[in-house]
């Protein structure tokens, strides 16, 4: 069968946010780590979700989604959340969407960010831990 690899960005921020860690996103808050970062997930057929740091931290979700049916039992960082929101942090509904991608077999055209799941020839990455 077909496989679909699910490619993220991550910024430091996010990655503390997921984990719960509230002394380090004081620290990166304190360095300035900007609290507006729209991550988003890519497949080789383009963007497929993107998201926050605010959005991590009101749905204690790896890669949030809003519409889960078992949201509400998600582990929530309800102290991160305030955190964030003091520093100006805004759900990624509120913020432009990331650029566009290159899609399967095109290289990316002016204006579209390399997408992380095709090579540079626009081919998808073959991760040998996935395909052995």
């Amino acid at each position: 069968g077909s496989r679909r690899m699910f490619c993220n960005d991550w910024t430091p921020l996010t990655a503390a946010t997921v984990a719960g860690a509230t002394a380090t996103v004081e620290l990166l808050l304190a360095a300035r780590a900007d609290a507006n970062v729209v991550c988003c997930t890519s497949t080789s057929s383009g963007l497929y979700k993107s998201w926050t740091a605010l959005d991590c931290a009101r749905t204690g979700d790896i890669v949030p989604f809003e519409r889960d049916h078992a949201k509400h039992k998600q582990p929530r960082h309800a102290a991160i959340e305030q955190l964030l929101l003091a520093a100006g942090a805004q759900p990624s509904s509120a913020l432009p969407e990331p650029r566009a991608v290159n899609t399967y077999g095109l290289v990316p055209e002016a204006g579209q960010r390399p997408n992380p799941c095709l090579d540079d020839t626009g081919m998808p990455l073959r991760p040998a831990h996935l395909y052995d």
